[in-house]
């Protein structure tokens, strides 16, 4: 799970339990702009990149010009006619292993041995870790190309041959041969081949299954034509053509998706790989069929997913020209496209100042940061900071005009275990949400949590479980640039308070404590208290058990209240809600009652005693069964209250999701996160706990502007369910909410099939 830097001595994951999919992000949330990113890591090879991320192959091409002889190459390869298809997938027949090309990871134990290249002068010379069992492409008995593609994960060596035969350590042949340093951005010297006719590597290059389960593909992509011009072009290296035509493609030739092609109906694998090829592109690197583009031997290639790949007509395709970026022939290292200006500074008077404590970037997380602009007339700035414990790291400054939202990949500027944000608004006020995406078979899921308006010494957090398949992380960050918080923990469980750890947090510094680690139960909150500048609090559960899974999150309270309200809730067809109510007063018992609100109008609930320093959960399908359910939470003495809603529906899958409670209605509210294309689902919940009837309007904020719904009455005790899809279809798309009465608004968003599948809610943030 996490990894941590302080004193504590809170347990770290082993590296071998921190991947089962190498991750990266979901396209819930594309980037603010464009930065370098190393293609993913192998599984098995992780300190190991797929070639520098400033590589050319690693490069997003997607605001090079086009090629003038574009429309030349595409006639030659028959681009009108054809359309894509993949090089990989399930095999037929006799052929008994996935079609494409395999692979394999090995160590620096696995003996090296000469091989005898017919190209040896194209050829590294080795040795080579080749061996009887070293998978060769379609089989031992191939009568193909039979490539062999090898990669040292101790010394981050690449190994590929051509036409490879192995026969005994000392008598193994074949074609040509190459052994580079994957660390390296240097070319085959001018006229080598390499594995491949262009001179590149093979496997940077091909489509990999971990890569497209995590939703992103951040590399060229390698694709083959019929017939090539007797040139090359770089990176590539060598040619291997078939005539000295100018209206033929070159070895290394680039062609990139069209910009404006219509993915927004595909399924989210391919959606991912269409992305890939509108950014990194296409790499001419061999003769082959046309538009025959490269991906692994694997078992579990989706056909569903491989037909849509096939629907794709090569004449959506242009050629386009990178040679602006090239800093030296002889190199892969590329001018990177500007990332934009970073925020080198906070400002010293912000309009406004938003802090989450939570955050990774390291191992199979993934964190995004979603910033709104609610205002109907001001175009404002925002500036992002990050920290880690090491000092500030500066994000980027985001330019949001009236009504808009961006998303900004924090892993395009700091990679760490422990990472917060502080979001400044330079020009105006900004609201901010985040989110947060895991796939290994410990952590697996995604969730949200919206920012926090100040530091404080005190915070609760009410939901929390420490086994049967669930554990818990409390996230708190210092965002003082220089003085530290004594910091301690007491965790409420069902039979009293416990004692947690301490520590002194320093200057900009983020640390995470493992609930698990202390206590044991089902039934557990947090408090955070804080000396010194205050910090922010929030709380991270993931669970996998026999009947749940997901990732649920949610920022601390820093007040308790004697009312609170959870707008969201479903207690049929699969779904099951529970409301967590801790009492933190250590003397004082409290009498809470539960009220519910629902489609048709309002349901007595539970009434029971909490105990001081105790907490209980309630589980709402035992009052009332139906898909809208809203709780409000009421006590005789302060309390702190919130929902966990779990999932196991045949449509939206299993998932988990949390949101805290609201301590008031308001008239006004936004909610920064939102995704309605690529098979995400976003639903806004509105609930009504006063005593007229309200008229309620929803505007969502895109990144091209705001689009309003038409109003509806809401009536008092009233709950409603709006699904945002039917409206807009988008990845980037936040929510405000106008009412003529105080109401109460959350948001629900379900993720589609894949190792990110879950759901996450959370309320909104009301507006003066």
């Amino acid at each position: 799970m996490r990894g941590v830097r302080s004193t504590l001595r809170i347990k770290v994951a082993p590296a071998i339990a921190i991947f089962a999919v190498a991750i990266m992000t979901l396209p819930a949330a594309l980037p603010d702009s464009v930065a370098a990113s190393a293609s993913t890591p192998l599984p098995g090879a992780l300190a190991c990149p797929m070639l520098p991320a400033d590589n050319i192959l690693n490069t997003d091409i997607s605001t090079m010009p086009l090629h003038p002889q574009s429309e030349a190459w595409k006639s030659n390869m028959n681009a009108a006619t054809r359309d894509l298809h993949p090089d990989f997938g399930p095999s037929y027949g006799d052929i008994s292993i996935p079609y494409g090309m395999p692979y394999e990871v090995v160590d620096s134990s696995r003996t090296k041995i000469p091989i005898d290249f017919y190209y040896a002068g194209d050829s590294d010379p080795g040795p080579y870790p080749l061996a009887a069992g070293t998978p060769i492409e379609g089989g031992q008995e191939s009568g193909g190309d039979r490539h062999a593609l090898m990669v040292d994960r101790d010394t981050c060596t690449l190994y590929e041959t051509y036409d490879t035969h192995y026969v005994s350590p000392s008598d193994s042949w074949a074609g040509s041969g190459i052994a580079i340093n994957l660390n390296s951005n240097a070319l085959r010297p001018a006229g080598w081949t390499s594995a491949d006719a262009a001179g590149l590597p093979i496997l940077p290059l091909v489509l990999r299954r971990d890569e497209v389960l995590a939703g992103e593909v951040t590399h060229a992509i390698r694709f083959t034509a019929h017939a090539t011009d007797r040139s090359y072009v770089w990176p590539a290296t060598h040619q291997a053509g078939s005539a000295n035509n100018p209206n033929l493609p070159p070895m290394g030739a680039r062609f990139r998706l069209r910009p404006d092609f219509d993915i927004s109906g595909l399924r989210a694998d391919t959606q991912a790989v269409l992305l890939a090829m509108k950014r990194y592109g296409l790499i001419l690197a061999d003769n082959g069929s046309d538009w025959y583009f490269g991906g692994t031997s694997e078992e579990g290639w989706d056909t569903d997913f491989l037909d849509e790949l096939k629907s794709i007509p090569a004449s959506a395709f242009d050629a386009v020209d990178s040679s602006s970026l090239m800093i030296s022939p002889t190199s892969g290292q590329a001018r990177q496209p500007s990332a934009g200006p970073t925020c080198n500074e906070r400002p010293l008077a912000p309009a406004s100042t938003g802090y989450l404590a939570e955050g990774s970037t390291n191992g199979p997380f993934d964190t995004w940061v979603l910033v709104a602009n609610p205002s109907e007339k001001q175009t404002v700035a925002a500036c992002l900071t990050f920290f880690t414990g090491t000092g500030a790291v500066p994000g980027p400054v985001v330019t949001l005009p009236p009504q808009t939202r961006r998303s900004v990949r924090v892993r395009n500027y700091v990679t760490d275990w422990n990472v917060s944000t502080i979001i400044d608004g330079i020009t105006g006020t900004v609201v901010a949400e985040r989110a947060m995406y895991a796939a290994n078979a410990l952590a697996s899921g995604a969730h949200v949590g919206k920012a926090a308006d100040s530091p404080g010494p005190v915070w609760f957090l009410p939901e929390g479980a420490s086994t049967g398949g669930f554990e818990t992380w409390i996230l708190v960050a210092n965002p003082d640039a220089s003085r530290g918080s004594n910091i301690r923990l007491t965790y409420l469980t069902e039979s009293g308070p416990i004692a947690g750890p301490e520590m002194l947090l320093g200057p900009y510094q983020r640390a995470s404590f493992r609930i698990n680690d202390t206590v044991q139960t089902f039934d557990v909150s947090t408090r955070v208290d804080a000396d010194g500048p205050g910090v922010v609090a929030e709380r991270a559960t993931y669970v996998n058990n026999n009947r749940l899974a997901g990732a649920t999150n949610s920022p601390g309270t820093q007040a308790p209240g004697t009312n609170w309200y959870l707008t969201e809730g479903a207690t049929t067809g699969g779904f099951e809600t529970w409301v967590l109510v801790a009492n933190p007063d250590p003397v004082l018992s409290a009498t809470v009652v539960l009220n519910y609100m629902t489609g048709t109008g309002p349901v007595t609930g539970p009434t029971f005693e909490l105990g001081p320093s105790k907490r209980r959960s309630v589980l709402v399908n035992s009052s009332v069964s139906t898909y809208n359910v809203a709780t409000r939470v009421s006590a005789n003495r302060p309390v702190v209250a919130e929902r966990a809603l779990y999932s196991n529906h045949p449509v939206l899958g299993r998932g988990a999701s949390t949101g805290e409670g609201v301590s008031a209605p308001a008239t006004r509210w936004i909610l920064a996160e939102g995704a309605t294309a690529g098979g995400f689902e976003t639903w806004i919940l509105v609930m009504n706990p006063s005593g007229a009837t309200a008229t309620v309007t929803l505007t969502y904020l895109t990144g091209s502007g705001p689009q309003s719904l038409a109003p509806f009455p809401l009536s008092p005790g009233q709950r409603r369910s709006i699904k945002v899809n039917e409206a807009v279809t988008t990845y980037d798309v936040a929510t405000r909410v106008d009412a003529t009465q105080p109401v109460v608004v959350e948001r629900s968003v379900y993720a589609p099939p894949g190792p990110y599948r879950d759901s996450t809610s959370g309320p909104g943030i009301s507006l003066p």
